[in-house]
């Protein structure tokens, strides 16, 4: 039995996560038992929704106590299976967890075919979860050609495939960031229509107001910036709220979302989205995806740190300043 670096939670983050809330530990690797595997994880998948598990009472998902290894998405590659249904040097996306290896249940995978062509970390971004929420949030609000689709961090993983999916709808988008750095991205590389900050409500509010207002709202910050777009939104708009970033951090009561009075007063539809409320739909999304990213239409926007040791800073660099895309962390000749 050989030994592994993990990353466990050494107390529960007080705010935004902080680098003494982890601790590295030495663990052993344990034997694939029946009907499991043994994984090498060779990507962590960074999202923002883990923060709600290292609450202490987690308001959603499985809660995370002090001394658990940091639960999380991940995709590596089988060196061990006592399962028929994967074999040794398949590529698997599962709930690995902030460690170099992961003994998992082989049901509890998903295998898939990865395109060296493309690279494997695609899978856990545009060709994953955060592409499959973008392609069906256009598609739950119907979006279409000439509708003005403003979109609430827009550089980030989901962000900026939607960005990019409803320009090639033809939507006029207007993205949303509080990095200027951020911000440039989305005009020079991505070639939205506008971009605003959106530390200041009051004036992004007025801004879109004159510019026309907007259609479609896709919405994973919630709070004050959801207000002010809410009284910038046309009649008959469009809004699908897929997370909610500006309270993941909060300790008390997370900001409660405004008057619902613009709900009735221009006649809006407004909805919960969770991705895996739509599993019947991936498998088309995935291959329209694929072609996008294969043909180029679709920009691959990634932000991969190194090592094990360099997770917890790329997971609190998500309620900071991240680089566009989205953040992964590489375990390839990882010295841990």
């Amino acid at each position: 039995m050989s030994a592994q670096t993990a990353i466990v939670l050494a107390r529960h983050p007080q705010g935004v996560p902080h680098l003494d809330d982890f601790r590295f530990e030495q663990r052993n690797v344990p034997d694939a038992g029946d009907g499991e595997v043994l994984v090498e994880v060779r990507y962590l998948s960074m999202d923002p929704f883990l923060r709600l598990q290292l609450a202490p009472s987690a308001s959603m998902g499985r809660p995370v106590r002090p001394g658990d290894v940091i639960p999380g998405r991940a995709l590596g590659r089988v060196r061990t299976s006592r399962d028929p249904s994967l074999k040794t040097g398949d590529w698997v996306i599962g709930d690995l967890g902030w460690q170099r290896f992961s003994v998992m249940a082989a049901q509890s995978l998903s295998r898939i075919d990865v395109d060296d062509g493309l690279g494997p970390s695609v899978y856990l971004g545009a060709l994953g979860s955060p592409g499959l929420t973008a392609a069906l949030l256009l598609e739950a609000t119907q979006a279409a050609a000439g509708d003005t689709v403003v979109i609430s961090a827009a550089a980030g993983a989901v962000g900026n495939v939607a960005a990019q999916l409803a320009r090639l709808r033809g939507c006029r988008v207007i993205g949303l960031s509080g990095s200027q750095a951020r911000r440039d991205y989305l005009l020079s590389v991505l070639g939205l229509d506008a971009v605003h900050d959106h530390r200041d409500p009051a004036a992004l509010s007025a801004t879109l107001v004159e510019r026309g207002g907007v259609d479609v709202f896709l919405d994973s910050i919630g709070g004050a910036l959801h207000d002010a777009v809410l009284s910038s939104m046309n009649p008959l708009g469009r809004i699908v709220m897929y997370g909610f970033i500006s309270g993941y951090n909060s300790s008390g009561k997370p900001a409660s979302y405004g008057s619902m009075m613009e709900v009735l007063r221009k006649r809006l539809t407004v909805s919960g989205f969770l991705v895996g409320d739509h599993a019947s739909l991936f498998p088309s999304a995935l291959k329209q995806l694929h072609e996008l990213v294969r043909s180029g239409r679709l920009t691959v926007v990634e932000n991969i740190h190194q090592g094990l040791g360099a997770t917890p800073q790329a997971f609190a660099s998500l309620f900071d300043a991240a680089p566009p895309g989205k953040t992964l962390v590489c375990l390839d000749d990882d010295p841990l």
